[in-house]
């Protein structure tokens, strides 16, 4: 009879929803002087998302991200397409996060131990 099996979500499905968010703010950054104030924190808070995903900080994650779209959201004065759709991948994230809580696994790690003698 088959053990049971156990649902993981790799590190690897959670960054490619976290890189196209990085790139947009990237690119924000760099080329828009409108809400130059605001997109170093923007971009900031994304790293600071992904940071705690990979230490397995998924509610702090959560609460982040959370408090980082309603940021974009209050910024989206003159409905731009970059925010917009910021906004858009950051809720989607927030949903597969939120939907796969209990499944994300933390990254492997080499081990730290002294192999002389």
């Amino acid at each position: 009879m088959p053990k049971p099996t156990a649902h993981i979500i790799d590190w690897f499905h959670i960054a490619m929803k976290v890189q196209p968010m990085q790139q947009i703010a990237d690119h924000m950054a760099r080329s828009r002087s409108g809400l130059s104030e605001a997109l170093p924190a923007i971009d900031r808070d994304i790293r600071a998302v992904k940071w705690r995903l990979w230490h397995g900080r998924v509610d702090r994650a959560i609460t982040d991200l959370e408090q980082l779209l309603e940021r974009v959201k209050a910024s989206q004065g003159d409905s731009e397409f970059s925010i917009a759709r910021l906004q858009s991948l950051g809720l989607q994230l927030l949903t597969y996060i939120r939907s796969n809580r209990g499944a994300i696994a933390l990254p492997s790690r080499p081990s730290r131990r002294n192999d002389s003698g």
